[in-house]
């Protein structure tokens, strides 16, 4: 009986210390050795607690209360949502074959009732739990936004390379937008990301990809309505006094001119194109559906247009 139920409820497949204590204390609560029938409802109220203690604790995390270095919390938070969804597949049927193991000799004692209740409690506990897990999933993207949109910061530069100058128009993305999700994709394939699951890395790399694209968007429409009124300003004053634009030796701001300024603001477009496009297949190659991201169909009809 022993063996059977001790490899029931293994704390050590969980990855964090904490919540290979949970597994192990409620085990405890239901072990030969302490277990009594009559006290059942006693033990299974100690159980629910240690459950209700466990999502106090995390939920401090969440909120930023736990005084420690925030590269450890994300990582705590990390292995938390891994055992969350660990326990989520594992305990019901653990829990369930390990009480009717411990309670085999004296069942005809426990009310078929009392079973019940033990069972509905444990499922309620995991319920509280299953329900943090989008809180944990935005509090680790969040930081990962931060960093992935600082990464946009070059993108102020496509003005100061392809205004009033004669580069040829661009025929590649720039050299910046590879990096931009750089800090998601360290995250997600390295040691925070291997204790994770496919689905949970897909919904931080939506969640991310979202935030970064309506930042995109953001810079890349200053970007291009600064370069058309500076075009409509240049445009206004090579009209010069009168309107007259055929003395084109005597006016600096001829209609040669506007025609370099509107070329500049085609290759800015056509530059932006080739970078969003890149953006594109960086942020598919983390498996998103990208109909599901709403800020970057804004930002790709933008460009298009």
């Amino acid at each position: 009986s022993q063996q059977r139920t001790f490899r029931l409820l293994r704390s050590e497949v969980y990855g964090l210390e904490t919540t290979r204590g949970l597994i192990e204390s409620v085990r405890l609560c239901w072990d030969d050795e302490i277990y009594l029938v009559p006290l059942t409802s006693r033990f299974l109220r100690v159980s629910l607690q240690l459950f209700s203690r466990y999502v106090t604790w995390i939920q401090q995390g969440i909120n930023n209360q736990w005084n420690i270095q925030s590269n450890e919390r994300i990582s705590t938070l990390t292995l938390i949502y891994s055992d969350i969804e660990l326990m989520i597949s594992r305990l019901p049927a653990e829990l369930a074959s390990y009480l009717r193991v411990q309670l085999a000799q004296d069942l005809s004692q426990v009310p078929s009732k009392m079973l019940s209740q033990i069972d509905s409690g444990f499922q309620s506990s995991l319920v509280t739990l299953e329900k943090l897990l989008p809180d944990i999933l935005m509090v680790m993207s969040q930081e990962l936004c931060v960093s992935c949109t600082d990464a946009l910061q070059p993108l102020r530069g496509i003005l100061a390379t392809y205004r009033m100058t004669n580069k040829p128009p661009p025929t590649q993305h720039s050299r910046f937008v590879p990096n931009v999700l750089k800090p998601l994709r360290s995250f997600l394939y390295t040691k925070h990301g291997s204790f994770l699951s496919k689905n949970a890395k897909v919904k931080i790399a939506e969640i991310v990809s979202n935030v970064v694209s309506k930042k995109y968007y953001e810079m890349a429409k200053d970007l291009l309505e600064s370069v058309k009124k500076a075009e409509d300003v240049l445009r206004r004053l090579s009209l010069g006094k009168g309107g007259n634009l055929s003395n084109e030796s005597s006016n600096p701001l001829s209609k040669s001119t506007t025609n370099t300024l509107s070329s500049d603001s085609q290759k800015i477009g056509l530059q932006l194109y080739l970078d969003v496009s890149k953006f594109k297949s960086e942020i598919e190659s983390f498996d998103v559906d990208l109909k599901e991201l709403n800020n970057y169909q804004i930002l790709w009809k933008f460009i298009q247009d």
